[in-house]
């Protein structure tokens, strides 16, 4: 804080606002940001992992095909959105097979006693007729 302050002092008056808690890791004990930015830079670190040792240029050409994957990935989860599809095509092929297989594992029985009707809800597997 003492070197934000010097650099700039408006910046720390702004940041003096907010309890340290709310906006640093060394703060938090490692609950609110600690694991979520240290697995971002983690994920950058191992998928950079192979470029180590390469010549300058494959490194840098490493580095940009991995900047064009998350471009592409970016224009996917937009086109998703724009569709309003909540997941992808795979995922979503999952969830609908997942879906049909659920259907055979429940039934529901009716039972009528007097004026009362009473449903019960299976999740056995009945027989397929």
């Amino acid at each position: 804080m003492e070197q934000i302050k010097i650099l700039s002092p408006a910046t720390y008056m702004w940041l003096d606002k907010f309890l340290l808690d709310k906006w640093t890791m060394y703060k938090d004990d490692g609950r609110r940001w600690g694991a979520m930015t240290t697995n971002v830079s983690e994920s950058y670190n191992g998928l950079l992992k192979k470029a180590r040792g390469l010549p300058v240029t494959a490194m840098v050409r490493m580095t940009f095909a991995l900047v064009d994957r998350f471009v592409e990935r970016s224009n996917l989860a937009d086109a998703l959105l724009q569709n309003n599809k909540p997941w992808p095509p795979a995922v979503e092929n999952k969830f609908l097979d997942y879906w049909e297989r659920a259907q055979s594992h429940a039934d529901i029985m009716t039972y009528q006693t007097g004026d009362k009707v009473f449903k019960i809800l299976t999740f056995a597997r009945c027989p397929q007729s």
